[in-house]
């Protein structure tokens, strides 16, 4: 169903029903609407109902602005097709094994065992390159990494939109690991070293960050987590310009649809972009890129797919990897989500804000859910400041968030009830008044983004020849988190020197970018599937049993963590907060929990499911191994590095 993303219904009172198709025909009825999929296309039929999103259906704050209601639509619509293929899968499980085979069928990326050979002089050179990056937002960051850390290669960028530029809300990240990122980046034009490049584009920065639950008497305060706002117009624009004086090409306005993996090179195809209206092919277009010159099929030594959460590329190497090992567990649709962060929010504006703007909130939680409720999931809240240094000339801003952890069920609300509950929950959360006038959107989102649990495995990094995926459409960041910028931000330190290496030796297999993405296998983000269950309020449950249970669980957590920290033991408080899973802060954490009281976290085990638990057990142990030994790797290169310099001294 994922195939279904950027639809929505034009009739305010349309509902959305999908069937699975694997032809490419053109649907005769009326009220049909074909998407140009390959692979699992979906027809999505319009029929009248009362359970579409709809600007009535919307508070005042939201309806008034058209481009708000158009996104949550289009969200919404998707969301809806969802769960319906998950209610169909739930009423004929045969019917969901049809359609599993039925999918199997595309052609979105398919590999080759032939070469293609060296190309004839006569060939149009702009149409190769050595490596391709899809999608150029966030890829963008990529392009400019390889690029700086091999000189010689010549570098593509793919981009459906017009032009590659920033949005206008803040990117929220640490200040450290921020550094980190930017010096992965290479030298960008303009600016000194990355410290210069860090200063221009963080707009936002707060003293210490924080964690409250209600009954809690005062909330657990962290340093150096989540502790700045980054401009992504300032990022990518500086980003852009610096690869374009690197000579690096950028096709905007048009998409890939479809890779072919060959021995010696992969082929993309490519064609214009078109969203709802013809677009002009001849025209120049903004954002660095050259729209007039748009190719159809470009032959790369490497693609490098950067299209986020509901790649087509990655939902077919989800199948290849299924037929790879066919002994592992899986569900009956191989791309299928075990889970779903639903979020909602944005930047906001209000003349203040009576809880305060210099500080964030990484977790709140205040409200116990009754039974009526219970298939909201327990809403969590989240909240940082926003472009403090233009506070002064206009009204001061704030992002806010609201989210839940659930599953696809079909009696799960619409994104626009979501919306409904956040507008609803801001006078008791900020102490703002959502249905007044007062408070304007300078920015929204609404959507449900998948999570994978720890069966199938969250990364799909590589499995075809020559093409590799990175960032959300791997899946790489934990089930706990959003993904975007985050996900962007601690993967590319570590793959700039492992693809570089690659690069040069021409090691490109479909196992050497495995490895060089940090492996198919990660215990940190396979043990975050626990806590994101026991964060999940399943469809149907007593509320008088668990209605209150994910609340008494996070205080339990956040009274513990601060009992640590008295002691002057603080890191369970920071890597627990700034969702890094390191073995011995959280195993004192968990003894610490187990401790106070011992029947809450059995209950929360027990909610998350007792296999879950095991399961989570052994990724522990793996990561208490991994952590051995990358200890031990360091000591020893350490060791090495003071007996090659002391031999040197000595000579």
């Amino acid at each position: 169903a994922f195939f279904c993303f950027g639809f929505y219904p034009q009739n305010q009172n349309q509902r959305v029903m999908v069937t699975a198709s694997t032809t490419g025909r053109r649907a005769n009825a009326p009220g049909k609407v074909r998407r140009r999929r390959r692979c699992l296309l979906l027809r999505v039929h319009l029929a009248r109902g009362p359970w579409a999103c709809s600007s009535q259906a919307l508070p005042l704050l939201l309806s008034k602005q058209p481009d708000v209601v158009k996104h949550i639509n289009a969200q919404d619509a998707f969301w809806n097709a969802t769960k319906t293929v998950r209610r169909r899968a739930m009423e004929n499980k045969c019917d969901r094994k049809r359609t599993n085979e039925r999918a199997r069928k595309s052609n979105v990326l398919v590999q080759h065992d032939t070469t293609l050979g060296a190309r004839g002089g006569g060939d149009d050179e702009d149409d190769e390159c050595d490596v391709l990056i899809i999608g150029g937002v966030l890829g963008a960051f990529v392009a400019h990494a390889v690029v700086t850390a091999v000189p010689t290669a010549r570098v593509a960028v793919v981009e459906r939109n017009e032009s590659i530029v920033g949005r206008d809300q803040e990117w929220n990240a640490s200040l450290d690991t921020l550094t980190k990122f930017l010096n992965a980046l290479g030298p960008v034009h303009g600016y000194d070293d990355a410290i210069t490049l860090r200063d221009n584009v963080t707009t936002s920065r707060w003293k210490c960050s924080r964690a409250f639950v209600e009954g809690m008497s005062e909330p657990l305060a962290v340093t150096g987590v989540m502790d700045c706002g980054v401009s992504p117009r300032r990022l990518i624009d500086a980003v852009r310009d610096s690869l374009v004086r690197h000579g690096v090409r950028i096709h905007t306005g048009t998409e890939a649809t479809h890779v072919h993996s060959h021995r010696d090179a992969a082929v993309v195809q490519c064609r214009a972009y078109r969203r709802g209206r013809e677009k002009d092919s001849g025209g120049g277009g903004g954002g660095g890129g050259n729209h007039g010159n748009i190719p159809t099929q470009v032959r790369a030594r490497l693609v490098v797919d950067c299209t986020g959460h509901f790649s087509r590329f990655a939902e077919e190497s989800r199948r290849l990897r299924s037929k790879r090992q066919p002994l592992l567990p899986r569900p009956p649709l191989a791309s299928e989500p075990r889970g779903h962060v639903v979020v909602v929010g944005g930047c906001l504006e209000a003349p203040s804000w009576p809880q305060g703007n210099d500080v964030a909130d990484l977790l709140a939680c205040f409200d116990t859910v009754s039974q009526d409720d219970i298939r909201f999931g327990q809403p969590l809240w989240e909240a940082f400041p926003a472009d403090l240094d233009v506070s002064g000339t206009t009204m001061p801003r704030r992002t806010v968030y609201m989210f839940a952890y659930i599953d696809d069920h079909p009696d799960r609300p619409s994104l626009a009830e979501y919306a409904g509950r956040f507008v609803d929950g801001l006078s008791r959360y900020q102490g703002v008044d959502g249905h007044g006038e007062e408070v304007g959107v300078v920015r929204f989102l609404a959507g449900a983004l998948p999570c994978y649990s720890d069966i199938e495995g969250p990364h799909v990094l590589s499995e075809a020849r020559r093409v590799l995926h990175v960032g959300d459409a791997s899946a790489a960041h934990s089930p706990l988190s959003f993904g975007g910028f985050g996900a962007m931000i601690r993967t590319l330190p570590m793959l700039r020197p492992r693809l570089a290496r690659l690069l040069e030796s021409d090691r490109l297999d479909a196992g050497s970018l495995r490895r060089a993405a940090g492996g198919e296998y990660d215990p940190a983000l396979s043990s975050s599937w626990l806590f994101n269950r026991s964060m999940s309020l399943r469809v149907g449950t007593s509320a008088a049993r668990t209605g209150d249970c994910v609340l008494r669980t996070l205080r339990l957590t956040f009274t513990s963590l601060k009992l640590l920290q008295r002691f002057g033991i603080r890191k369970p408080a920071d890597f627990f907060l700034a969702d890094e899973m390191r073995p011995i802060p959280l195993m004192q954490l968990l003894l610490v929990m187990g401790v106070r009281q011992p029947l809450l976290a059995y209950s929360a085990a027990a909610r998350a499911g007792m296999l879950v638990f095991v399961r989570w057990y052994v990724h522990y142990v793996c990561l208490c191994a991994v952590s051995v030994v990358r200890l031990i790797s360091f000591t020893t290169s350490e060791a090495r590095r003071d007996t090659g310099g002391l031999k040197s001294v000595v000579a």
